[in-house]
């Protein structure tokens, strides 16, 4: 398993937790910036744990934004019927 893998896999739930409250439209685009910056930081490393370094808060911005983008506007009042279009 990568550092990658384990990074999201922990930082996913836990993020999503700590940034549900935010306004979802500020926490997508601050991460999606943040992710910007530290992969332009990645790129101009010069050493190997600089680039580590880099992509972890790269990977930990992205576990922001999956769980903000893939969550609903609203709440539904028939989750099933939510389900059932995804699916079809």
């Amino acid at each position: 398993m990568t550092a990658f893998a384990v990074v999201y896999a922990l930082g996913a739930p836990t993020l999503a937790v700590v940034c549900e409250r935010l306004p979802r439209r500020t926490v997508m685009v601050s991460a999606l910036a943040v992710i910007v910056l530290a992969n332009v930081a990645a790129a101009l490393t010069p050493g190997y744990w600089w680039l580590m370094a880099a992509r972890t808060v790269a990977v930990a911005c992205a576990a922001v934004v999956t769980p903000a983008a893939s969550s609903p506007r609203r709440p539904w009042r028939r989750p099933g019927r939510r389900a059932a279009t995804c699916r079809s």
